[in-house]
């Protein structure tokens, strides 16, 4: 089904500092929240096993949470490599974090290329503070070409659904390239099958027309053959040939001793 080890999943979580990754990760991870903030120096790596519903499959999400200072983005990007998905974060109450999700899907498919992403806007507890509209958001997810989930760390809304959707989307894609695979490769044996026939065909062909041709000498027997004389009644005479004389061998006289 997937090619990694155990069925595992390495997704990254990526957005502006502050945008609340790590409180989001924890709370699905471990089930704890914490309203301090604690800035994350390059990377923070956590795993989860996660039962698909729809599949009754059962897959081990590798979580990558990236610092989103710029000047941790050459150290971050690294670990973007081997990435199946990715969830691109932005703050309600953060402007500028909710302007930058274009970037970081450029950066991330400058990577990656083009692999699932899904959209997630954080702190939904705070709408009363909102910097950016819920149309806005819904348009910018639209235009981005992905699926939009609003999540609250401190109320544990909507975190466990954002990531069994992002493990499905990425167990539902790894499937459609599989069978793929197995509707093209019967096909190109049926496309050969042919031209193996025309080829055998040729040879016998070629090798029958380059094979010598050798006369039978026939044996001599008597024949009879028609020959027109010239008698006065213009008869066919029959004319025998007889079979060619074959020489006696002498025989050698005995001679004998007094």
């Amino acid at each position: 089904m997937l090619e990694s080890t155990e069925d595992s999943i390495k997704v990254i979580v990526v957005g502006d500092g502050n945008v609340g990754k790590t409180c989001m990760l924890r709370r699905f991870v471990r089930g704890e929240f914490t309203e301090l903030y604690k800035k994350t120096i390059g990377t923070e790596f956590m795993e989860k096993d996660v039962f698909l519903r729809s599949s009754n499959t059962t897959v081990k999400l590798m979580l990558w949470d990236t610092a989103g200072q710029e000047v941790f983005s050459s150290l971050t990007q690294a670990y973007y490599r081997g990435s199946s998905a990715a969830v691109l974060a932005f703050s309600t109450v953060d402007r500028d974090s909710f302007i930058h999700i274009e970037q970081w899907k450029q950066k991330v498919e400058s990577v990656c290329g083009p692999i699932t992403m899904v959209l997630c806007q954080t702190k939904v507890d705070l709408s009363h503070e909102a910097s950016t509209t819920s149309e806005e958001a819904e348009k910018l997810a639209q235009d981005l070409h992905m699926p939009l989930f609003r999540v609250s760390s401190k109320d544990d809304f909507n975190i466990t659904q954002l990531f069994e959707f992002t493990a499905q989307q990425c167990v539902g894609s790894s499937e459609q390239k599989e069978e793929a695979v197995e509707r093209v490769e019967p096909s190109a044996e049926v496309e050969q099958q042919p031209t193996e026939k025309v080829d055998e065909t040729n040879a016998k062909g070629q090798a029958n027309a380059t094979a010598p041709t050798t006369a039978v000498p026939k044996k001599e027997t008597k024949k009879e053959i028609q020959h027109s004389g010239g008698n006065n009644n213009n008869k066919p005479q029959k004319v025998t040939l007889a079979e060619p004389h074959t020489k006696q061998k002498k025989k050698k006289k005995k001679c004998s001793l007094i």
